[in-house]
């Protein structure tokens, strides 16, 4: 077993041969697909801090590349206001009329995962 350490402020975790650390990688991207599906002030559960202005972004009377680069610096920004995520890197982006597919690799503190979105 793997029993390499990884620091991430207070709390030290095992590496990823530890269900500790597949549950708490699991949570994180469960909070993703929330944070990219549900519109802000869409659910009176959370804040408006949470959630996203992605239909907002696509029913604009803007062009196609303007779509694009708000869409992307939407997600960026709502996908790292969670201090677990470090970084978001876009693998794919492809527009269509009003419909979007994004495919994008989410790096936390215990891994890299790839997450594929369709709004």
């Amino acid at each position: 077993m793997n029993t390499e350490l990884k620091q991430y402020n207070t709390c030290s975790l095992e590496s990823k041969t530890n269900s500790t650390w597949e549950n708490s990688q699991d949570s994180i991207m469960l909070w993703c697909k929330y944070a990219l599906e549900i519109e802000a002030g869409e659910c009176p559960l959370f804040t408006e801090n949470f959630g996203n202005k992605i239909r907002d972004i696509l029913t604009r009377n803007i062009s196609v590349a303007e779509k694009q680069a708000e869409l992307k610096k939407e997600i960026e920004n709502r996908l790292l206001r969670n201090e677990y995520i470090l970084n978001v890197k876009f693998l794919s982006f492809f527009m269509q009329q009003d419909k979007v597919n994004i495919k994008i690799e989410v790096e936390t503190i215990y891994t890299k995962t790839e997450i594929e979105f369709n709004a």
